[in-house]
């Protein structure tokens, strides 16, 4: 008997078992096992096209909004459109989309007006969080990534690589992340993190070391949250998109800290 949990470090498979204590000694106890077996890196479903249709549907079928954010009135009326771009994953590759249409919606009583997103857009980001999260976990743990390898195969450029991992760790607090995970998972136990493969050449300062420590800290607790609340790989676009929903000033760049994540 006993509860299973996979880890991935080094390219090994690592099963963290839990077995039951004596009576009076506690729950459970873990013993480590490993085999040779290579974890999977984490893979974006390849749903480019399904999204993609989805927001174009959206457009044409989306509800007329029946509050202001601002200020909560009830005269709503449509005001016109935009369009933006995204890029997704699709399998290996990096989808452009050039077109996605959006509604925008205005309010009669404070004459303020906003994007009425399609769900799983995120605003104010090109690349969408899917992209993000395999980019992020190809650096941090593929044997032999380099940022340069990274931004080549995700079409973007070394800097926004290293964005992406600055913002990644910046999104929530990992001890916030453990407390979701022991609330929902069905075993209260948060498993050991993987192992950041070539560390030492990744982060040749402590500040990097640091920034890319609590990347990998941050997007491998959003996989095990994800996967306790059922929600489809990658963690990252799942756990986020669950928590912020339509708000478009949240998770930002310049303002990542995600409130209902850092508490």
């Amino acid at each position: 008997g006993g509860h299973a949990l996979a880890d991935r470090s080094g390219g090994m498979q690592h099963n963290l078992y839990f077995l039951p204590l004596p009576q009076g000694q506690g729950r459970l106890r873990p013993v480590m096992t490993t085999s040779k077996e290579k974890m999977p890196m984490i893979r974006a479903p390849n749903d480019a096209q399904r999204r993609e249709d989805a927001w174009q549907r959206f457009y044409r079928i989306a509800p007329r909004p029946t509050a202001c954010p601002y200020c909560r009135g009830l005269r709503i009326c449509w005001d016109g459109s935009s369009v933006r771009s995204a890029s997704l994953r699709a399998g290996d590759a990096t989808r452009f989309i050039p077109r996605i249409p959006q509604r925008r919606a205005k309010c009669g009583a404070c004459r303020r007006s906003w994007i009425v997103r399609p769900p799983g857009l995120v605003a104010h980001k090109h690349y969408q969080l899917c992209v993000v999260a395999k980019a992020v976990s190809d650096y941090l743990f593929g044997e032999g990534a380099t940022q340069a390898r990274i931004a080549g195969e995700h079409d973007c450029s070394e800097r926004t690589v290293g964005r992406w991992l600055r913002w990644t760790g910046a999104t929530a607090e990992p001890a916030a992340l453990q407390r979701k995970i022991l609330e929902v998972a069905v075993s209260p136990i948060v498993p050991a993190l993987p192992k950041i493969s070539s560390l030492a050449r990744k982060a040749r300062t402590a500040a990097r070391r640091q920034m890319v420590t609590r990347a990998a800290q941050i997007l491998s607790l959003m996989e095990v949250l994800a996967a306790a609340l059922g929600l489809e790989p990658p963690g990252l676009r799942g756990v986020i998109e669950r928590v912020l929903r339509d708000r478009a000033t949240i998770a930002t760049y310049a303002r990542p800290l995600i409130p209902e994540l850092a508490r």
